[in-house]
């Protein structure tokens, strides 16, 4: 047998494996779809010829389970942000408003930041996750510093502390810097109960003579892939070895560990003593649908190109350069903060004690963290629901051309599956 030979067997061989796993990964995703959701899904899907991306599937079972005959209230410090549809209108002045972007951790928020700071241009007040300058953090004027090429204020709105100092140096109105008078482009916090408390609570009015509201938009992403990917990158940065040595059943099993995040930071109980419930999930569906827009980790580009048409203004993009390869570059193979380690969810695997690599995700241990978010993924696959109806801001045009289509559960990530 020739060399030639030996290499066509090999390469039918490796074909033939592919195309069995290809097989053996759908038969588990339709298993665990079965498991979690009846049959009984329909959702009306926008022409993929208007926006260039398929639109996300979503349970209707789960929007029976959403759907309430009286509008929940909202707690009133939301009334800090603008609605959607005021977003979306010529009615609001840009200098009304600051886009606000809700970092929801190991959701694309580094590389969301990246996009608007690297890309665009813009010039941020944000939290941040590295060492920074302690004399520059001191200040009490407004100064510009860069870091991994954007241009933020320095200020670090991670913490309560960190965001009253902001509001007191007034970042949210145009003030002096090293580089003469500026507005920032966007905030950038994961805290949402703190700015909205702080940072964009009423102004003085005597001293900057307007009222500045925010426009909030997030990356939404699967629980289960988020909570995952969470446990990998405390993993990996803890300086603590007890924590390193920790297997993702154990890290789920603490009494420590607060499930249902999203949901605990839009009615702002945080306190992992105070139980949250249905009531709280209406609350925070109602949040997001009046007050927020929603980008998908699923959807990047799509997310992207929406949060740049409703922000166009804004922003100045038309006058800005934007950078075409380094936006593909992290939209697409480059991201920020992905983790090192690659973790997949097999649900073939029972346990942990049957696992053939540490970083398998067995299906009890799937099981549990789905259990311990549960209204963390009902809210999920809302925002999914509410991506699809948000396409009316951007594409108004294209609105008579909505037609109904049979479409599949929530397509969570399954055997043989990456979760960044």
């Amino acid at each position: 047998m020739n060399g030639r030979d030996r290499s066509a067997i090999i390469f039918v061989t490796i074909t033939i494996i592919f195309l069995v796993g290809l097989k053996s990964n759908q038969k588990f995703l339709n298993e665990y779809q079965s498991l979690a959701y009846p049959a009984r899904q329909t959702s009306p899907t926008f022409p993929t010829y208007v926006t260039g991306y398929a639109s996300p599937s979503v349970s209707q079972q789960v929007l029976d389970i959403l759907e309430t005959k009286t509008v929940p209230e909202i707690p009133l410090v939301f009334d800090n942000l603008l609605d959607t549809e005021e977003l979306t209108n010529s009615s609001v002045k840009d200098d009304d408003y600051i886009p606000f972007f809700w970092h929801m951790y190991r959701s694309a928020g580094e590389t969301t930041k990246q996009l608007m700071g690297e890309c665009l241009g813009l010039t941020l007040a944000s939290s941040f996750s590295f060492p920074i300058d302690n004399l520059m953090f001191n200040q009490d004027n407004v100064r510009i510093m860069r870091f991994s090429n954007v241009k933020y204020f320095n200020v670090n709105l991670q913490n309560q502390a960190g965001i009253y100092r902001a509001k007191n140096m007034g970042v949210t109105n145009r003030v002096e810097t090293d580089l003469g008078p500026m507005v920032v482009d966007a905030l950038i916090s994961p805290n949402i109960n703190a700015v909205l408390n702080t940072l964009l609570s009423e102004n003085d009015i005597e001293k900057y003579e307007s009222r500045v509201k925010g426009g909030m938009f997030m990356m939404s992403r699967n629980p289960i892939e988020r909570e995952i990917s969470n446990f990998y990158s405390v993993k990996l940065t803890t300086q603590r070895p007890d924590v390193a040595a920790y297997s993702l059943s154990d890290w789920f099993g603490l009494p420590s560990y607060t499930g249902n995040s999203l949901v605990r930071q839009l009615t702002n109980k945080m306190d992992p003593a105070i139980e949250i419930t249905m009531d709280d999930l209406h609350v925070a569906k109602e949040v997001l649908r009046r007050k927020c827009i929603i980008g998908l980790l699923e959807e990047k580009q799509e997310s992207w190109n929406r949060f740049q048409r409703i922000f166009d203004s804004r922003w100045s993009l038309k006058k800005r350069h934007t950078d075409e390869v380094c936006q593909d570059k992290l939209l697409n193979w480059g991201w920020k903060n992905r983790n090192s380690i690659t973790p997949f969810i097999d649900i073939s695997v029972e346990d942990e004690s049957q696992r053939p690599d540490e970083n398998i995700v067995d299906r009890t241990t799937f099981r549990q963290i789905a259990a311990l978010n549960q209204l963390d993924m009902l809210l999920y696959e809302y925002t999914r629901h509410l991506f699809w109806e948000q396409r009316l801001f951007f594409y108004k045009e294209e609105s008579n051309s909505l037609t109904p289509q049979n479409a599949t559960s929530l397509n969570v990530t399954s055997s043989g599956s990456e979760v960044d």
